[in-house]
């Protein structure tokens, strides 16, 4: 019987060792499994004027920052159109990038031809606008700043 005690006895205790053993996880591996886990189609935080509340919600984040965008571009463009001879509404697409210092670039713009017409000097009237922003503080990820893109729809409308 002691031999046969002594033989279970070595077998447990080889046998065990391997639930002593650390596993080590290789950090590519650790990285791919971080990278996996996040969503990169939504920053932490929306890019923000010196007007939006930092501690706010990520959807009053983004009110304020449209809010803010839409104001500034109005007020220029307001300022800088003529007196139209004919009635004229279109919606006009500013794709825009917010870089990860928090400088604005214009994209392209997209136009209705007839818009462009009445209104040749829109496009640079835009690009004053962006160009007279202020500079913000970029959207994070992870706390990191990032590159973001934006399409704001601008309603251009005269009467």
């Amino acid at each position: 019987m002691r031999p046969l005690l002594f033989v279970a006895c070595a077998l447990l205790l080889l046998s065990s060792c391997d639930y002593f053993e650390t596993k080590k996880i290789d950090s590519d591996t650790l990285f791919e499994q971080e990278m996996a886990t996040i969503n990169w189609a939504e920053v932490d935080q929306y890019p923000l004027f010196k007007a939006c509340d930092e501690t706010a919600s990520k959807a009053v984040q983004l009110e304020c920052f449209h809010k803010e965008l839409s104001n500034t571009i109005s007020g220029v463009i307001r300022d800088s159109v003529p007196g139209v001879i004919q009635s004229l509404r279109d919606t006009v697409l500013l794709e825009m990038r917010i870089d990860t210092s928090g400088v604005f670039t214009l994209q392209q713009i997209n136009m209705d031809s007839m818009t462009r017409v009445h209104l040749p000097k829109v496009e640079s009237w835009l690009k004053q606008a962006l160009g007279e922003m202020d500079r913000i503080a970029p959207a994070t990820k992870k706390g990191v700043p990032v590159v973001t893109q934006y399409t704001l729809p601008l309603i251009l409308a005269t009467d």
